[in-house]
């Protein structure tokens, strides 16, 4: 096994920052006359066929893979008032676009007390109330508004207005209606236009179609598979979001074409991450979600994912599916001294990136990317001030020679995950008090027995690594891992606004303490301490400025769970009436709310206690045959 140290200074060195950069200035000058390079565009187009052109160059065995999906082109968007002011108008992806007229008026953040309808409604868009401006959008519409504009003003919660820019993302094409952005300096002009007549015009098209993941194969030792990815489409120009991490594999493939690998290597370039749609309520991810549903399980040992690297003064970000906690922790601490940027890990998947469809059909992922809600994200994320600007060599050097030592150093590894470290993460989170009432104490007794059991098998596998690997044990692991990702990771407590995967049983628990000590405020005459929790209870984080028919369409979208989120998302149950009740009422609903979520969490617990004792049985299986070729020094592994 080659020194994490080496294999750090190897990839630092040998990097080509002038390619890196060579290759972003070349898909920038591709534009042409799109707005955005979102799948299908010319834009989009023209760069697929550029990562091809580069992965042949390097000599790999390249496919261009055919993904169903929605094109679609902002044409242009204006406002007129009727005393001759106009500007422009932006839209998010996926909006149809239209025209409208009514008075103007303007809601803040959302005083929902004015009347709205047959308005035309502009709203100070705060990411600390909203995650999306779909919540606010679709209150607006069911109190009867014509059009929706947003923009950011300086008590936003954003720092766009700084740059005068608008800031772009998907937008949920279910949510139909005339619905647009303003710049923050255009929306400081139409405050002073309140209650004016206004005229908006969107347009947009939309067609079904096809854009393409392109795939680079370089063939390995044994019939096992590793994925290096990133996407390319994105936002105008989106050098950051995700041209940084499309260079970074690029110039990750160009160094690896004279290597020869244990294992199959697949340089992906996935469409559609920012969007795609084609009749799923999740329009992102498309292109992962494509390429990881067509794919065996079994066949994949991990997913090295990258998505925007290399800005300044800011430290490099791993989140990862949790077997991989040990192998990453060692390989950061022993780097500790080499990566001034600093590193922070995550270890828990984020569910915003190419790494989840992979990861929900039951493969190790991990992503390399900047962690959490810093200035970019404020200021940059999807607007047209992410240019070349923002990255710093330095830092894209140190994040893209982690990813390398990452990389090879786990081909060395066997096994090349740790399940039971998944596993007592996992049993961490489970609570023996709420086990107990839904009569499945015995739950923790049986993840305990299949910790034991992984732990022996890991270690008997390290054994046998030593000596000669086998393929078809690594596939059988690869088989039990599935089985254990599709029954702990569900799309957060409180999707959409959670970034990050949950275990299964977090948003019941949390839900089920929760009512319990609002329960015990209530019995001890604490109605404030009560109310004020029921206001931060699951989804009223976000929904307690909403009206109950918004939060109810909502739900119901999230839990349609279409495409990659199938059986991935949270019965989610409404708790948003209680915010309205009062006295018995009050109490009533929340022993039915607690009932509820205690079946839920019996009907969750049931599917994994069933599926860890198939998994024990199947380890059992594994374990005879690792102290059979253990035992036989000559016999033949493959």
């Amino acid at each position: 096994m080659e020194d994490i140290k080496k294999l750090f200074e190897r990839g630092y060195d040998e990097l080509d920052f002038k390619e890196v950069l060579k290759h972003i200035e070349k898909i920038l000058s591709f534009r042409g006359e799109d707005r955005y390079r979102l799948a299908g565009s010319n834009w989009e187009v023209k760069t697929a066929e550029y990562i091809a052109e580069k992965l042949n160059e390097y000599g790999y065995k390249i496919e261009l893979q055919k993904v169903p999906v929605d094109i679609w082109r902002y044409k242009g968007g204006y406002i007129e008032v009727d005393d001759g002011y106009n500007a422009d108008i932006y839209t998010f992806a996926g909006i149809t676009g239209g025209e409208a007229d009514g008075e103007l008026i303007y809601i803040g953040k959302g005083d929902w007390s004015h009347d709205l309808n047959g308005k035309i409604v502009l709203i100070n868009l705060d990411f600390n109330i909203y995650d999306s401006h779909v919540m606010p959008a679709l209150e607006a519409f069911k109190k009867g508004a014509k059009a929706v504009l947003f923009t950011y003003l300086e008590d936003s919660g954003l720092e766009l207005y700084r740059d005068n820019t608008y800031y772009l993302y998907d937008g949920e094409p279910w949510l139909d209606g005339v619905i647009g952005i303003v710049r923050p300096k255009d929306a400081e002009e139409l405050l002073k236009r309140v209650g004016h007549k206004a005229y908006v015009k969107i347009e947009c098209e939309s067609m079904n179609g096809y854009s393409y993941n392109v795939i680079g194969f370089l063939e390995g030792d044994k019939p096992l598979n590793y994925v290096v990815s990133a996407h390319h489409d994105g936002y105008n120009p989106g050098v950051m979001d995700n041209l940084s991490g499309l260079a970074y594999i690029l110039e990750m493939a160009r160094l690896l074409s004279e290597y020869k690998p244990p294992y199959n290597i697949e340089f992906i370039s996935f469409t559609a991450e920012e969007y795609g749609y084609r009749g799923s309520s999740y329009d992102y991810l498309i292109g992962s979600e494509h390429f990881f549903s067509n794919v065996d399980p079994k066949d994949y040992i991990m997913v090295l994912n990258v998505d925007l690297i290399g800005l300044k003064a800011l430290p490099i970000g791993v989140n990862y599916t949790y077997d991989l906690n040990l192998h990453i922790s060692r390989i950061v601490s022993k780097l500790y001294d080499d990566i001034s940027s600093g590193v922070q890990l995550s270890g828990m998947p984020s569910l915003w990136v190419d790494s989840w469809p992979a990861i929900h059909k039951g493969i190790t992922g991990l992503t390399i990317t900047h962690i959490a809600r810093n200035y970019y994200f404020k200021r940059y994320y999807h607007t047209e001030k992410d240019d070349l600007t923002l990255m710093d060599e330095k830092v894209f050097r140190e994040g893209f020679a982690l990813g390398y030592t990452i990389l090879l150093n786990n081909m060395d590894l066997y096994p090349h995950y740790t399940l039971s470290e998944l596993l007592r993460d996992f049993r961490g989170k489970l609570k023996p008090h709420y086990l107990k009432p839904i009569g499945k104490s015995d739950l923790i007794e049986v993840v305990d027995e299949a910790i034991e059991r992984l732990i022996d098998l890991e270690y008997r596998l390290e054994i046998l690594g030593r000596y000669r690997r086998s393929s078809r044990i690594v596939k059988l692991l690869n088989i039990v891992r599935a089985s254990i990702f599709k029954s702990v990771y569900r799309l957060g407590r409180d999707y959409p606004t959670e970034k990050y995967a949950t275990y299964f049983p977090e948003y019941y628990n949390e839900l089920i303490g929760n009512i319990e000590t609002i329960l015990h405020y209530i019995s001890n005459g604490k109605m404030e301490l009560a109310k004020e929790l029921i206001m931060d209870l699951s989804i009223n984080r976000w929904a307690y400025t909403l009206s109950n028919e918004t939060v109810q369409t909502l739900l119901d979208m999230f839990r349609r769970g279409d495409k990659w989120a199938y059986n991935a998302v949270y019965p989610y149950l409404n708790t948003h009436s209680l915010i309205t009740l009062e006295g018995e009422r009050l109490e009533e609903e929340l022993y039915s709310l607690l009932d509820r979520a205690f079946n839920n969490l019996k009907d969750e617990v049931e599917r994994m206690y069933n599926t860890l004792n198939d998994i024990n049985e199947v380890i059992d299986l594994m374990s005879e045959m690792v102290e059979e070729w253990l035992n036989q020094s000559s016999g033949k592994l493959y």
